[in-house]
């Protein structure tokens, strides 16, 4: 018996957490994924802070589901001190909250020189996977343009290398389809046995891209589309994770801040990705 379970990310709707909470509640939601609150990163937030936020999140009745944070976003060539320090203390972040998972990167890379950085990449991963080690805390890799695990072959790469109690994936389908990736269905059967949290967003590749020009990750948000009017086949890995009887996180990240096609403001297009999605879960029977 699968079991979805709505959570998000609280600040495309507004930065106060308060505003946040409040249109979430309104949508069915009962989890948050925290990434920025009341107009700061979740990055810059001490565990005394995160006592704070327990307490308004419990007041409003949600849990969270993971940290949005940004480690591993970084440059390969940065140095590794500060994003292990950055990761002690999303750990101890998270166990205040109560939070199982923290998202995490495989740094950018040089345009091209992926391959050339695979060991180093490891080597930090590692290096980060330990800082969380026995802590009760996942730590999860998201595919993200321009990073080391931006393909289903490196994210392949990685679970082969890494993954165990402490190492798993997001999936987020429009992340695949912004850089490219031939066929986002098949980069799903190559990774859903290591999938235990999906980002929930679709989008349509770039203008750029079906020219065949690569523009990156940067002013392509306009690609971005309500779940289902999109070419990340979230329906069908959605219908998938049912048959296989799911139970876990779907965190709608929608990203249609510059997207005319859903009119209103920030918490009108939230609330329209928030309806899109429960209406493909319906749907599903």
């Amino acid at each position: 018996m699968s079991k979805f379970i709505l959570s998000g990310f609280g600040d495309e709707i507004a930065d106060g957490l308060n505003e946040q909470l409040r249109v979430m509640a309104d949508e069915g939601f009962g989890a948050i994924e925290l990434r920025g609150v009341d107009g700061r990163s979740i990055a810059t937030y001490t565990p005394d802070e995160a006592r704070s936020l327990k307490r308004t999140l419990e007041a409003a009745g949600f849990e969270v589901s993971a940290i949005g944070s940004p480690i591993g976003k970084y440059d390969i060539t940065e140095p590794l001190a500060p994003q292990l320090e950055l990761t002690q203390r999303m750990v101890e972040v998270a166990q205040v909250l109560d939070a199982r998972y923290i998202r995490l990167f495989s740094f950018f890379m040089p345009e091209g020189r992926a391959d050339q950085y695979r060991d180093e990449v490891l080597r930090r991963m590692r290096a980060l996977k330990a800082v969380a080690h026995g802590s009760g805390v996942m730590l999860l890799h998201e595919n993200e343009a321009d990073i080391y695990g931006d393909s289903a072959a490196r994210c392949v790469d990685l679970m082969r290398e890494l993954c165990d109690e402490d190492f798993q994936l997001i999936f987020d389908a429009s992340n695949f389809v912004q850089v490219g990736e031939a066929d986002v269905w098949a980069a799903w059967e190559l990774l859903r046995e290591h999938v235990v949290y999906l980002h929930i967003k679709d989008s349509v590749r770039p203008q750029a891209k079906r020219e065949g020009r690569d523009m990156g990750f940067q002013g392509v948000s306009d690609s971005h589309r309500l779940v289902g009017d999109g070419e990340g086949r979230v329906r069908d890995i959605l219908c998938d994770l049912r048959a296989r009887g799911f139970e876990g996180y779907l965190s709608l990240e929608p990203h249609l801040t510059n997207c005319e096609l859903v009119p209103g403001d920030a918490p009108a297009k939230w609330r329209a990705a928030a309806m899109a999605l429960k209406g493909m879960i319906a749907g599903l029977g």
